[in-house]
């Protein structure tokens, strides 16, 4: 009764986070940067681990998922204690940890605390709720739904515009970014297809079924008036992959039954193929991306002030660059806003912004060992989740495809607005191999 009783507020505290998710209220209390959907993960993580001793069930077996966490963390906090503004950079980096933490919860708690249903039915409700306060901010141009506007040191309540001659400004639901707001979208959308076709399967009312439905096309208009071009690339990218992959479905799974080919070995081997190619090349790789995608540059009191886009090129060389000079001893997190008067770079003075790829990021902030951490981190799902049978692997596939590029071009991955649901895909996908294997 003891142990059911804990489950049952676990399951309420689970539901808690998801709410908060949706209120991105953030207080520095100096040992971490703590945001409301912490308190309930903390009290969820307490009770989890007094249901544990109850059961007398502490230990768990480490495989090379649990190990990349341990070498991300123990990496990245070395670099920290030693590197430049411990006291400011601890409280993020603990933050950042915690939503490590919480995907290691879902994992052990799938389909006990958290299950698939819960994450379609939250993928609904989320994609609504953003698109139509998205789309509401841009119909008022105000901050509506935006409450980190209203609360803080510095309150904000101007429209994010691109230019004063433009009458569409960028929007951003309830999340105080337009990227993360982008991020939100892409990442939930494939969750929310998966329930049109899927809703008798998981009993969905018809309520949900069409709020689904409009939500579809809410969204795709708010991820429009986002601005946020990365974004809109690879929400376009992934419905192109998914028609292929719909049309091909046949052909692909007789080549993949019929030759036996050691197809884990192939994946790793591709990507770290990828990787190479990307650290040899990167300079054209990013001149082809700012060819395609560069922005307007922004004209705000007659000072032009340049994207983050037109730096991308020199702030990834200047990782790599610092990585050749210090490949074991990362400079801390957050620190790699640092590196860019420590090596040959055309970065003005003036930009004082992390590397805008978390790999690299990591790369200079932790070392060559929080690097390879955080890689095995997230490939390790994406390359569990496409062996499972069960059809509910397709949207995670797309979601952690698409994580994966949010890597390559923003800090989001990183940030508290977006960390946890990044944690629930990234835990659910090894909960579900779990559960097959």
């Amino acid at each position: 009764m003891f142990i059911i009783n804990l489950v049952k507020i676990e399951k309420f505290l689970f539901l808690t986070i998801l709410f908060f998710l949706f209120i991105p209220l953030s207080i520095n209390i100096q040992i971490i940067h703590l945001y409301l959907w912490n308190i309930p993960l903390f009290l969820m993580f307490f009770l989890y681990f007094k249901r544990l001793l109850k059961k007398n069930k502490i230990h768990f077996k480490i495989d090379l998922w649990y190990f990349s966490i341990l070498l991300l963390i123990i990496s990245l906090f070395a670099a920290t204690i030693i590197g430049k503004n411990f006291k400011e950079n601890l409280p993020h980096l603990f933050q950042f940890i915690s939503s490590i933490f919480f995907s290691i919860y879902v994992r052990n708690n799938f389909n006990i605390i958290i299950n698939i249903k819960q994450i379609l039915i939250f993928s609904i409700i989320a994609l609504s709720v953003q698109s139509f306060i998205g789309l509401f901010q841009n119909f008022t141009q105000s901050q509506f739904g935006n409450i980190k506007s209203y609360f803080g040191s510095e309150i904000d309540n101007s429209f994010d515009v691109l230019d004063s001659s433009i009458i569409f400004s960028r929007v951003l639901g309830t999340l105080d970014q337009p990227n993360i707001l982008g991020n939100w979208i892409v990442a939930l959308f494939p969750f929310v297809v998966y329930s049109l076709y899927n809703e008798k399967k998981y009993n969905f009312s018809n309520i949900l079924y069409y709020l689904s439905l409009i939500s579809i096309f809410l969204s795709f208009f708010c991820l429009l008036l986002t601005f946020s071009i990365g974004n809109i690339a690879i929400f376009i990218f992934l419905l192109i992959v998914s028609l292929i992959t719909v049309f091909f479905k046949k052909i692909i799974y007789l080549n993949f039954y019929k030759f036996k080919i050691p197809t884990l070995n192939i994946l790793f081997l591709s990507f770290a193929t990828i990787l190479g190619g990307i650290f040899f090349s990167y300079d054209k790789i990013i001149s082809l991306y700012d060819a395609v995608y560069y922005r307007v540059e922004l004209k705000q009191d007659s000072v032009k002030q340049e994207a983050s886009t037109s730096f991308r090129t020199e702030m990834n060389k200047s990782a790599i660059l610092y990585f050749i000079n210090y490949p074991f001893f990362g400079s801390g997190y957050n620190n790699s806003k640092f590196i860019y008067s420590k090596v040959n770079t055309n970065i003005p003075n003036r930009w004082d912004h992390r590397v805008h790829n978390i790999y690299l990021a990591f790369l200079v902030e932790g070392g060559i060992f929080a690097f390879i951490g955080y890689i095995f981190f997230t490939i390790i799902p994406l390359i569990k989740i496409i062996f499972l049978k069960d059809q509910i692997k397709f949207p995670f596939i797309f979601t952690l495809l698409a994580c994966l590029a949010f890597i390559q071009i923003y800090l989001t991955p990183t940030a508290a607005e977006f960390t946890p649901l990044y944690s629930i895909f990234l835990g659910s996908s090894m909960g579900l191999y779990d559960q097959e294997s």
